[in-house]
């Protein structure tokens, strides 16, 4: 894989440029997510490259995933709809011949949900999260998606079948939890009205959100749940008790109250 780094590297910032280090972060059946360090003069640059295994598309459109290429044009409509995003660098060609995905800028920052809600380099700036990820999730419920919109690749998803859909991942699990099924049961004899369709991040959440000590939300990260569908649904996915890490009072992410959260 380094010579085709390598070659990535060259086409992107010039015959100068040197792969300095590529460093695998996570790996799965389907994708994965690298750091790479590129070298150019004196300068030490730090990359993030996410790309799925070559021909491995379906495989990520089969676990709900919207695949790499659609996510990268997704983040930059984003970006360009003022959404804290990386920047995308370069979507991957079948020339590079690394498969999908494509290479985006390096931002440092926390991501570990338990980190964010406990640790006290955070004890300041949890107070404003909530209303940054109101702030966030305004931004996106209000983009114009463009060609991505009739293109097909997002889904568009009614609330019921969205409730459906969480409720046969449940069943599918086989491990009976009997207020989930109560729950979903009464979710589906009182489905909520739809009120309007929009971009749903689909995974907005503590643990997806990179977090600065200082100056909070600072990047909206893995689009790749994306859909199209009552905004609720992201605001309830952000608190869901599993992304509040024991801060149980805290009723969003573990770190901020609902009223900040909707107040944008």
């Amino acid at each position: 894989m380094t010579p085709l780094l390598q070659s990535l590297i060259e086409k992107e910032f010039g015959a100068t440029a040197l792969l300095h280090d590529a460093t695998l972060l996570t790996g799965g059946a389907s994708q994965e997510t690298w750091r790479i360090q590129v070298s150019q003069q004196t300068q030490l640059t730090s990359y993030c490259l996410r790309r799925e295994h070559k021909g491995d598309t379906e495989a990520s459109l089969e676990i709900g995933g919207i695949g790499l290429a659609t996510e990268a044009l997704l983040m930059q409509s984003a970006k360009a709809a003022g959404v804290a995003v990386p920047q995308i660098i370069r979507v991957l060609d079948p020339s590079d011949g690394l498969g999908n995905g494509f290479l985006m800028e390096w931002l440092e920052g926390e991501t570990l949900g338990q980190k964010i809600c406990h640790h006290s380099d955070f004890a300041t700036i949890k107070s404003q999260l909530a209303a940054q990820c109101g702030h966030q999730l305004a931004l996106i419920h209000a983009m114009d998606l463009g060609p991505l919109q009739t293109s097909g690749a997002l889904k568009t998803m009614s609330a019921r079948e969205c409730i459906e859909q969480t409720y046969a991942q449940y069943l599918a699990l086989d491990v009976s939890q009997p207020m989930l099924d109560y729950t979903a049961r009464y979710l589906l004899d009182h489905t909520p009205e739809q009120h309007e369709y929009v971009l749903n991040h689909g995974d907005f959440r503590n643990g997806n959100l990179m977090i600065d000590p200082q100056l909070g939300l600072t990047a909206v990260l893995d689009w790749e749940l994306a859909s199209i569908t009552d905004p609720a649904k992201d605001i309830a996915w952000l608190c869901v008790n599993s992304w509040r890490f024991g801060n149980n009072e805290f009723w969003v992410g573990g770190f901020g109250h609902l009223d900040d959260l909707l107040q944008v």
